[in-house]
């Protein structure tokens, strides 16, 4: 299950783990930059990274290739 939230400044998506109870995973998507937050029980706090967008497009590509090293260029 995803939420999604569109404010001025960003895109907020929330996805739930509704299968195997992984915390709720928070992404927000801004011009500039993507924040992923996940709750770290052991840790008793957010985990956060941030990327690019074009480091998260790549991400969505290399989801459904194989094994291999690729280069991605925007159309």
């Amino acid at each position: 299950m995803f939420t999604i939230e569109m404010e001025h400044e960003r895109t907020t998506i929330h996805v739930i783990d509704d299968h195997y109870g992984a915390d709720e995973l928070i992404v927000e998507l801004h011009e500039d930059c993507i924040f992923i937050n996940q709750y770290t029980p052991e840790l008793d706090h957010d985990e956060q990274i941030m990327i690019t967008p074009a480091m998260f497009n790549e991400l969505l590509k290399a989801m459904n290739l194989p094994t291999g090293t690729y280069t991605y260029r925007p159309e």
